[in-house]
């Protein structure tokens, strides 16, 4: 009885590791691919590794909101950089060809997509300039995965 419950204990969570990779995996390799500029602040934190902080230019108006609420961002044009879409309140009547579901706080759109990591060797040269792009896969349930940080002139 207890080889079983050593095993049942050994097993759930890597079953549910391997859950999250496969997710995380599905929406990078098949999710909507859009980029977005970025501008912002390069803050470094020893303590929690090697990355860049940026914000996210959605190129649309942000929505008015105080305290912290669900938004999304309605992608209607994936083509252009920064797409073309705008905020809403996560409604299902909008015709969007994708959307970025987040939280609204005190005017600022927080989507998860703000951060990205680095290497230790990268680090070191690695800051946020004008120009620089962030490169998103947004799955289906509007989940937004950062696959690709690009420095330089936008093309």
């Amino acid at each position: 009885m207890k080889r079983w419950l050593f095993l049942l204990i050994l097993i759930i969570p890597v079953a549910g590791l391997a859950t999250l990779v496969y997710n995380y995996q599905r929406i990078v390799s098949s999710g909507l691919t859009v980029t977005f500029p970025v501008r912002g602040y390069d803050p470094r934190d020893l303590l929690s590794g090697h990355y860049l902080v940026y914000r996210v230019d959605y190129g649309a108006p942000a929505l008015e909101c105080g305290k912290e609420q669900p938004a999304c961002f309605c992608i209607q044009d994936a083509a252009p950089t920064p797409p073309r879409g705008k905020f809403t309140n996560c409604d299902k009547n909008e015709s969007c060809k994708a959307f970025i579901r987040g939280t609204c706080k005190h005017g600022a759109f927080r989507a998860g997509i703000d951060r990205f990591y680095l290497n230790e060797k990268k680090a070191v040269e690695a800051r946020v300039t004008p120009g620089d792009r962030v490169v998103v896969a947004v799955g289906e349930n509007g989940t937004a995965i950062v696959k690709d940080f690009l420095q330089g002139k936008p093309p």
